[in-house]
C-alpha cells in the first residue's frame, strides 16, 4: 500500500504540472497522423514491369576500367495457383529473369563473389576465376552462385524473400524462375500508393517498400520523438520528484511512516519510471496498432522499443535522482543528467567511429584504446539507440543487404546485449544504492 501511495503522489505531481497530460495529448496527435496514412495497392504486374530498368541498372558492374555488359529481362509474370510442390507460394507471384550474354553474366557473378562484403579499398587487384585482361571466365560460377546473385539483386530492389531456381541455359542466355510468397508481394517497391491525412496528399512509393516506410516511421517515433525529445521532456518533468520529497514538511511526514528510508527513495524513483512507462507505452502501442491496421504489417517486434525506452530513461533517472537528492535542486538534476547523456552519447559515437573501416585509424593508437576503455566501463546509452533500430529492422523483415540498400551503404546495427544491460544495469544499481545510503544517513 505504501508503494501505491508513493506512485499516486508521483502521478498527482505530474498531473499538477500537467506534463503527463501534455505528453499524452502530443502522443495522441502522432498516433492520429500515423493512423491517417493509407497504402493503396497497385497491380503486381505493373510493379514488376516498372522495376525492369531498376533491376538492370543496379545489377550491372564495373571492374576498374572494364564495364561488365550484362543485360537482364523480366517476363512471364503470372500469379501462382495451386501447383504441386508449390503450396507455400500459392497466391503469390512468379516470373522469369533472363541474363545475357552468358559470358558477361558469368563475369558479373564471379566479380560479385570476389568483392562480396568488401569495400572499395579492400578489393583484390585481380578477380579469381577471370583472366587478367578481364575478357574470359576461367572458372564458370556454379548454378547455386548464379541463383544467389539473382536473388541478392532482387532483394536490393525490394523483391523481398525471393526463391530463385535455375531453369537452364538457352543459347547465350541464362534463365531463372523467381517465386514470391503471397506475403512477400506486399513489400514490393512501387506496389503501393501512399497517402497521408486520409488522402489529403498522395504519391507512389518509389524505390522503397511499405516495410521500409513503416520502419522509417517507427524509427522516427521510437528513436527521435520518444527516444530523444520524449526522454528529455520526461527528465525535466520528473527531476523535481526527489527534491520535492525532501522538502521540509514533506520529508517529515514521509519519515514518520514505519518504513526504511531506502525504500522511500526507491519508491519515489519508481514513480518516475511509471511516468515514462505510461507515456512511452501509449505512443508505441498506439502507433503500432494504427499502422498495423492501415498497412497490414503487424510487426510486434516494434513493441520491444517500449521496454528499451524505459530502460534508457531508468539509467538517466538514476543520475537525476541522485543529483536531486544531493543538491535538492531540480535544475541541477536536469542539467547534470543532460550533460551525462551528452558525454555518454559522445563516447558511444566515438567508439563506432574509430572502429569504422572507412576511418582507417590505427587500432593501437592511444586515443582508440582510451575510447575502448571508456566504452567498456561506462553505461552504454548509445547502444540503446542501436538496439531500438535493430528490433525494428528485424520486426519489419529488413535484411542486412536490404538495409545497406535503403541506407545508402549504412552498417546494420549490432548490439552486445549482455554488455548493454550488464554494464548499464550495474551503474544504475550503484547510483541507486548510493542514493539509498545517502538518504538513510542524512538528517532532515
Amino acid at each position: 500500500m505504501a508503494f501505491l501511495g508513493m506512485l499516486k503522489d508521483s502521478l498527482r505531481e505530474s498531473l499538477d504540472r500537467r506534463s503527463l497530460t501534455v505528453l499524452l495529448v502530443i502522443s495522441t496527435l502522432f498516433i492520429f497522423v500515423c493512423g491517417s496514412i493509407g497504402y493503396g495497392v497497385l497491380r503486381i504486374e505493373q510493379v514488376i514491369e516498372e522495376m525492369k530498368g531498376k533491376f538492370e541498372q543496379t545489377a550491372g558492374g564495373r571492374w576498374r576500367n572494364e564495364r561488365i555488359d550484362a543485360r537482364f529481362d523480366i517476363a512471364d509474370i503470372r500469379p501462382v495457383g495451386a501447383e504441386p510442390g508449390r503450396e507455400e507460394f500459392e497466391g503469390g507471384t512468379s516470373f522469369r529473369v533472363g541474363a545475357q550474354p552468358l559470358v558477361e553474366f558469368q563475369k558479373l557473378v564471379v566479380y560479385s563473389l570476389a568483392v562480396k562484403g568488401k569495400r572499395d579499398r579492400e578489393w583484390p587487384r585481380t578477380v579469381p576465376g577471370i583472366s587478367e585482361d578481364f575478357k574470359q571466365v576461367l572458372t564458370p560460377p556454379s548454378t547455386e552462385d548464379m541463383a544467389w546473385f539473382i536473388g541478392a539483386k532482387l532483394r536490393e530492389n525490394n523483391f523481398t524473400r525471393p526463391k530463385v531456381e535455375v531453369e537452364g541455359i538457352e543459347g547465350d542466355r541464362a534463365v531463372f524462375r523467381v517465386w514470391l510468397k503471397k506475403t512477400s508481394t506486399a513489400y514490393l517497391s512501387g506496389g503501393f500508393r501512399l497517402s497521408i491525412l486520409f488522402g489529403a496528399w498522395k504519391w507512389d512509393l518509389g524505390n522503397t517498400s511499405v516495410a521500409d516506410v513503416v520502419f522509417s516511421i517507427q524509427n522516427t517515433l521510437a528513436g527521435l520523438i520518444a527516444g530523444w525529445i520524449g526522454i528529455l521532456v520526461a527528465i525535466i518533468s520528473t527531476a523535481a520528484f526527489i527534491p520535492n520529497m525532501i522538502q521540509k514538511g514533506t520529508v517529515d511526514l514521509l519519515l514518520a511512516r514505519p518504513m526504511p528510508r531506502w525504500r522511500l527513495f526507491l519508491y519515489k524513483y519508481c514513480g518516475g519510471l511509471i511516468f515514462v512507462t505510461i507515456t512511452a507505452g501509449y505512443l508505441i502501442v498506439g502507433s503500432w496498432f494504427v499502422m498495423a491496421v492501415r498497412s497490414g504489417i503487424w510487426s510486434p517486434g516494434y513493441l520491444a522499443a517500449w521496454p528499451l525506452l524505459v530502460f534508457f530513461f531508468a539509467a538517466l533517472y538514476s543520475v537525476s535522482s541522485l543529483i536531486g537528492l544531493l543538491t535538492r535542486s531540480s535544475i541541477a538534476a536536469i542539467l547534470l543528467s543532460a550533460v551525462t547523456w551528452l558525454i555518454l552519447s559522445m563516447i558511444g559515437s566515438a567508439y563506432y567511429i574509430v572502429h569504422m573501416p572507412e576511418a582507417d585509424i590505427d587500432q593501437d593508437h592511444a586515443v582508440v584504446k582510451a575510447v575502448d576503455m571508456a566504452h567498456a566501463v561506462l553505461p552504454r546509452l548509445k547502444d540503446v539507440d542501436q538496439a531500438i533500430a535493430l528490433v525494428q529492422l528485424k520486426a519489419n523483415g529488413i535484411s542486412e543487404d536490404h538495409y545497406r540498400h535503403i541506407s545508402h551503404g549504412g552498417d546494420y546495427p549490432k548490439v552486445d546485449w549482455a554488455a548493454l544491460f550488464g554494464v548499464t544495469g550495474a551503474w544504475m544499481a550503484a547510483l541507486l544504492a548510493l542514493g539509498c545510503w545517502r538518504f538513510s544517513r542524512r538528517d532532515y
